[in-house]
């Protein structure tokens, strides 16, 4: 995994190759109560089926009203806005409660970079990650009807960390 993250064990029969990520997606969300949109970048284990891991590997800041918000609000936002939404398209049975795996860099930068429109927040390159489990309810339908943080492993970022361009790395982990 990315960003110094442990790699879990996996069953070699459902998920013949754990080490690979699918290509990027992105979501947009409207953080309420902001004039804030996000589009929260994203990953999940490629050829895994039935396994629920989801990686934050970028915000793009679409609107200027997400300047005054932490990295931590923009994190959590987008995390919780992902499992609650399911753009990822993983399979929740009716009825139950399930586990997701969020995984993140422990450090994340804000600025402008060549590759986006607008202001981006993106991982640095540190040893370190976050993990967040959530336990996903659903209905006897399948609709996701809450979402509540399971478990949670954080890790800082170191002091003084820079990103490729020289910008100073924030905490991610909710520090």
């Amino acid at each position: 995994m990315a960003q110094g993250c442990p790699e879990p064990t996996y069953d070699p029969i459902n998920c013949p190759d754990p080490v690979s990520w699918c290509s990027v997606q992105a979501t947009t969300f409207i953080i309420p109560g902001t004039t804030c949109t996000i589009k929260a970048m994203w990953q999940i284990r490629c050829n895994c089926p039935g396994f629920r891991e989801v990686r934050l590997v970028g915000i793009e800041l679409l609107t200027p009203g997400c300047s005054t918000l932490s990295m931590n609000s923009l994190i959590d936002f987008a995390l919780n806005s992902l499992v609650r939404n399911n753009p990822m398209g993983f399979a929740y049975p009716p009825g139950t409660s399930t586990t997701t795996t969020t995984s993140w860099a422990s450090c994340f930068s804000r600025g402008s970079d060549p590759r986006f429109l607008n202001e981006v927040a993106l991982p640095c390159d540190v040893p370190t990650c976050c993990v967040r489990e959530y336990t996903v309810t659903t209905d006897i339908n399948g609709n996701i009807i809450s979402s509540s943080v399971s478990n949670a492993t954080a890790n800082s970022c170191p002091p003084g960390t820079l990103d490729g361009q020289g910008r100073p790395c924030e905490p991610a982990c909710g520090e």
